[in-house]
């Protein structure tokens, strides 16, 4: 494919072009199919057509004159658009492309993580576990459903336990008695057929995923073991269940902000552009409901946005991944907000936030993007990089932004 893809740049980049005109002509299908019935009820309740022949005469007959050609556009538009578009999407928007374009670039894997990457898309240490199936396009919020299940985490062997409560009496960091937190218990699946994402998480303590982050994954045996079941759709162990946001504004800039050196992951890290743990809150909505109202809090709190500002915002969901140096696990989200980017730098320094994760902020342009994943300006969070290559898949398509890679490699 990667051969392919090189050899023949514009053919592809063509059809990523044909696609996105096509998926936004799909639109137009319940009005052309509208617009069909009432000729063909019209046509039918005509005394004077005695059967199909005179139906379709009066439909589609060139001895009509010049208007007839207005309804053979239409049920051309009606059959051709949606077969094309589902043939140009098997071609265009496959996740298996995106995995030889992340497969491609080995030296951007983590060498602890690449025993775990093939047949993934990887990017540094992280590991995804569920793209959506149209990669290029991401789960509307509707189609993400997060439901909360009823039970409580706990440690299934004593032995886990007792080695829990130990580390728990020994530890002297004040921060870990934060309460609760939300784990994912399964590895998420969703299909072409069947294309929304059910997430179902499940109460934890904050001091029990703070115990795996440190002192399980400290062991690396231990580490890659749970990695290994967590791939094969076993979590069995604690951890943070967190939004890894990317914000693009109306005008077209990525923020990115630099996180405080007091927070409790990747102090003084670039992010791209902010993260969100999920909250008792976020889960009181409909199970339909609650990435929304995940997305509109982590604006409030983390940007300065008003409610009405961050009810606007327009948010995919494009993957679930697996932070494998530390356990927790992320949802990969592009938010878009109505805000240009001299609207939204003048609320973040001028607007009270509720959360100071960070301090400084700049912006990145889309024409930047692929440059910056590969060649880093500045130290990122961890999960920045798959972040923007999901970005970049979603902004200029998989053949697109593979150029685009190519050339910021050159």
């Amino acid at each position: 494919m990667a051969r392919r893809i090189d050899r023949f740049p514009i053919i592809y980049r063509f059809f990523e072009a044909l696609t996105r005109v096509t998926g936004r002509m799909i639109t137009t299908i319940p009005l052309v199919s509208a617009f069909l019935l009432g000729l063909v009820v019209n046509e039918v309740s005509d005394p004077g057509k005695r059967d199909f022949g005179d139906v379709f005469t009066g439909l589609y007959g060139l001895d009509r004159g010049p208007i007839v050609w207005i309804n053979i556009v239409a049920t051309a538009l009606l059959i051709l658009v949606p077969l094309l578009y589902v043939t140009l999407r098997a071609v265009t928007g496959n996740t298996s492309q995106a995995v030889r374009l992340s497969r491609r670039l080995p030296a951007y894997i983590d060498p602890a993580a690449r025993r775990f990457s093939a047949g993934r898309i990887a990017w540094g240490s992280q590991l995804v576990l569920q793209s959506c199936p149209k990669i290029t396009e991401g789960w509307r919020s509707s189609e993400v459903r997060i439901t909360l299940d009823p039970t409580v985490f706990a440690f299934a062997r004593e032995d886990d336990a007792a080695a829990f409560e130990r580390w728990l009496a020994a530890t002297d960091d004040d921060r870990i008695a934060r309460g609760e937190k939300f784990r994912l218990m399964e590895n998420p699946d969703s299909f072409v057929d069947d294309p929304g994402l059910r997430l179902r998480v499940q109460e934890t303590a904050y001091a029990q995923a703070v115990y795996v982050n440190r002192a399980v994954t400290a062991d690396n045996d231990q580490r890659e073991r749970l990695v290994g079941e967590t791939l094969q759709g076993r979590l069995r162990y604690p951890h943070i269940f967190a939004l890894h946001a990317t914000v693009v504004t109306a005008d077209g800039w990525i923020l990115l902000t630099h996180r405080s050196h007091k927070v409790a992951y990747e102090p003084g890290a670039w992010s791209c552009s902010l993260e969100e743990q999920l909250a008792k809150d976020d889960l009181n909505a409909a199970d339909a409901e609650v990435l929304d109202r995940w997305v509109c809090r982590a604006l409030v709190e983390e940007l300065g946005l008003s409610a009405h500002e961050a009810r606007q915002a327009q948010s995919r969901a494009l993957a679930v991944f697996l932070e494998s140096e530390r356990l927790n696990i992320g949802l990969i989200a592009l938010v878009h907000l109505p805000l240009d980017r001299e609207e939204l730098e003048s609320i973040i320094a001028h607007r009270p936030r509720q959360d100071y994760e960070f301090q400084a902020w700049d912006f990145l342009r889309w024409s930047q993007l692929a440059a910056e994943l590969v060649e880093p300006s500045r130290a990122y969070h961890s999960s920045a990089g798959l972040r923007m290559f999901f970005a970049g898949l979603v902004k200029f398509g998989v053949f697109g932004f593979h150029e685009r890679i190519d050339r910021a490699l050159r």
